[in-house]
């Protein structure tokens, strides 16, 4: 059987965390940013 994991848990565990964290902290500036686009298309119409 071949190996699927070729990294430590730990390793795997720090991805997962970065990953989750630039999700946690991008999704609050991606929000504002499309609550401005949506009030800048509703003054266009």
């Amino acid at each position: 059987m071949y190996e699927v994991l070729t990294h430590t848990p730990t390793e795997i565990a720090v991805t997962y965390i970065v990953v989750f964290a630039s999700c946690a902290l991008t999704y609050p500036i991606t929000k504002v940013l499309f609550n401005a686009v949506g009030k800048g298309l509703s003054k266009w119409r």
